[in-house]
């Protein structure tokens, strides 16, 4: 659209959310649900990188047992719930949001441009679609591997001649150092685990940037007097 607009998806999917197997909505026909199939936290976080790297403005997060504040004295029949909304609030998927952003504020968001020309091989189709960005000049990059497997990436996109990366974890927020790489062509990199509810960030930065490590808790701004 002209003018570019800022974008958010303000309704992903919700964690604990029933959803047909086959992928179709819950609401288009309730009686063909199998009782089990629901949002999951690999679900939730699959959908908020993907789109936080492919440059929306934020992303939003939802829980069904949260937004119906689900009580079992008094349930809404149509909306299956399972989680008192007060203990919902610590579903895994919430939890991780955080782990996001953290990764986020870590870095200088406000510079990242999607790039998916940072992948030199090993791009997936589907729920393994990977997705990547890199900063306006060339700082840093990241990309996210939804199920793992190997990627090849053009580290020659960094703007130095090395960079240091890391293995971010999206679901406990611990970042794993794995070396230090010459930029000069495409590199393959390999994540410690793949499969389902098994993705990771990969983050490169340009070795000679002071940078914390991804994820790394930011210091609180000092109280005003």
């Amino acid at each position: 659209m002209q003018p570019t607009r800022p974008v958010i998806d303000l309704e992903p999917c919700y964690e604990n959310h029933p959803y047909h197997a086959d992928g179709s909505g819950y609401h288009e026909n309730p009686q063909k649900w199998d009782r089990k199939t629901r949002g999951t936290a690999a679900l939730i976080r699959e959908q908020a990188w993907w789109a936080m790297l492919a440059g929306a403005a934020g992303h939003t997060y939802a829980s069904q047992d949260v937004w119906q504040f689900y009580d079992e004295k008094r349930p809404l029949p149509e909306y299956p719930a399972t989680t008192p909304w007060r203990k919902a609030m610590d579903f895994p998927g919430a939890v991780q949001m955080g782990i996001m952003r953290r990764l986020f504020e870590s870095r200088r968001r406000q510079t990242l441009e999607p790039d998916q020309s940072l992948i030199a091989a090993g791009q997936g189709s589907g729920e393994s679609h990977l997705q990547a960005a890199r900063a306006a000049d060339g700082t840093f990059l990241i990309v996210y591997l939804p199920r793992g497997g190997d990627v090849a990436v053009d580290t020659t996109k960094i703007s130095g001649k090395e960079a240091i990366g890391h293995w971010f974890n999206p679901r406990d927020g611990r970042a794993t150092q794995i070396g230090r790489f010459n930029c000069s062509a495409a590199r393959q990199f390999t994540p410690p685990s793949q499969g389902i509810d098994n993705d990771w960030v990969l983050v490169l930065d340009e070795a000679k940037e002071q940078v914390p490590v991804p994820g790394a808790r930011q210091p609180s701004a000092p109280k005003r007097p």
